[in-house]
């Protein structure tokens, strides 16, 4: 199995806009050997700026995102990294899912 994570952005604008974004979760979820990974950060950080930026209700957020998540394996990742001239999209590297 390949494990994939996306940044937030992604799963924002596959939510808000559709288009190139959302074809790569078709793609994932279309593959039998790929799985999607995603971390309480970014899952936070999608929340907050749907919120934030788009509008989307305390209700919308509850009743949408929990199905999403549903389909992603919560990691929890365990090595920092600085690779990334935006220091707000330096995440930790290494995953291994949560028990």
């Amino acid at each position: 199995m390949t494990r994939i994570i996306v940044d937030s952005n992604v799963y924002i604008s596959a939510l808000v806009f559709g288009g190139v974004p959302q074809a790569v979760f078709d793609a994932i979820e279309a593959q039998d050997t790929l799985e999607l990974c995603i971390s309480h950060p970014i899952m936070e950080e999608v929340a907050e700026v749907l919120a934030r930026k788009f509008g989307w209700t305390e209700t919308e957020l509850e009743g949408f995102l929990p199905l999403l998540w549903r389909r992603c394996i919560v990691v929890t990742p365990t090595a920092a990294v600085r690779i990334c001239d935006d220091p707000d999209d330096n995440r930790n590297a290494l995953a291994k899912p949560r028990s």
